[in-house]
């Protein structure tokens, strides 16, 4: 099979179910930390995809439904790093639950 037929395959298969995830992540402070927390976040179970954002200190992944958040917060700790709670006792990919559903409530106004 040839790369171009391949690469066609690759493009033409139906992508996975998935949910996206924004998680907040401390400790990163150059672009080599931001590769690292994207190749720990790609490589955990579940996970589609990850990129991460230096300035706004984010993470947005696109994860198998179902994927559990531990999943993603102990991925980014063994690469050295921090996912901040942002309001005691919740959880930061709840509040960016509770943000979508917020904003949706407010767009459908």
């Amino acid at each position: 099979m040839s790369t171009s037929i391949a690469a066609e395959a690759v493009k033409a298969s139906p992508e996975p179910a998935g949910e996206d995830l924004r998680l907040p992540i401390s400790g990163m402070t150059c672009a080599s930390c931001v590769s690292r927390v994207e190749k720990a976040l790609q490589s955990a179970p579940g996970v589609l995809s990850a990129e991460v954002n230096l300035a706004s200190e984010k993470a947005s992944v696109r994860a198998l439904s179902g994927t559990t958040p531990d999943v993603l917060r102990k991925a980014v700790r063994e690469a050295g790093y921090e996912v901040p709670q942002l309001e005691p006792g919740l959880d930061p990919l709840e509040q960016d639950a509770q943000k979508k559903a917020r904003e949706a409530v407010q767009q459908g106004s």
